[in-house]
């Protein structure tokens, strides 16, 4: 990713705090723009779509919080954050971010190593600075950490994490839940139960049981 190095709108190894603390979330969609802009010049489309996508998140939230985001007929304009993982093997059966995974298909705007490296932020915070963007538009992350060399573009770039601390960070948009899983028997079970009394036709699995790899970006 030299060419994000190289251009004026890039200041690496800075921040949107540092840039501007007052209005952080603004300058993190400006430096979105331009890490996107580059990375979708050079990124390997057929590599990325090849990835399995999960969001996680917490169950008591997804279940008495805004279910229905999840699942917006045609998709959801507002951008989502998940992890990426190239092998059903070595898809986590759960994460810091939460018990229940969520997986996403949908179209890829941005894929880094290291979550600390691009740290989008939640979506929450861009709504409370900037609250027309979900009547418009939708909820365009950015990134609040300028470090180039964390974008992964092709199959030689990608790095699967090495601990259980270390996350990757994907972007992604136009996105719909293709399935769900939960490792925690009980947790499953109430879950299964919630999203078919709501009306919600989605598989509910069992991550060490059931199979993966066929929930690739690229179905």
């Amino acid at each position: 990713m030299k060419d994000i190095r190289s251009t004026q709108d890039w200041d690496e190894g800075s921040s949107a705090i540092e840039r501007n603390r007052e209005f952080m979330h603004t300058e993190a969609r400006r430096a979105g723009r331009v890490v996107k802009r580059i990375w979708a010049k050079h990124v390997d489309r057929a590599f990325v779509d090849s990835l399995i996508y999960v969001h996680y998140t917490d169950p008591s939230d997804f279940k008495y919080g805004d279910t229905s985001k999840f699942f917006r007929p045609g998709g959801s304009k507002d951008e989502i954050s998940c992890e990426a993982f190239d092998d059903e093997r070595f898809v986590r059966y759960t994460s810091l971010h939460g018990t229940v995974g969520l997986i996403i298909r949908g179209y890829v705007t941005l894929l880094g190593n290291d979550e600390d490296k691009v740290y989008t932020s939640s979506s929450k915070w861009y709504d409370m600075e900037l609250p027309n963007l979900k009547r418009t538009s939708g909820i365009n992350k950015g990134v609040t950490e300028y470090v180039a060399d964390t974008y992964v573009l092709d199959k030689e770039s990608f790095r699967r994490p090495t601990s259980d601390n270390s996350r990757n960070e994907a972007l992604l948009d136009n996105w719909q839940v293709v399935a769900v899983f939960c490792y925690r028997d009980g947790q499953r079970k109430s879950l299964k139960k919630f999203l078919q009394e709501e009306g919600y036709d989605v598989p509910v699995l069992d991550p060490s049981v059931d199979d993966l790899s066929s929930y690739t970006n690229r179905g």
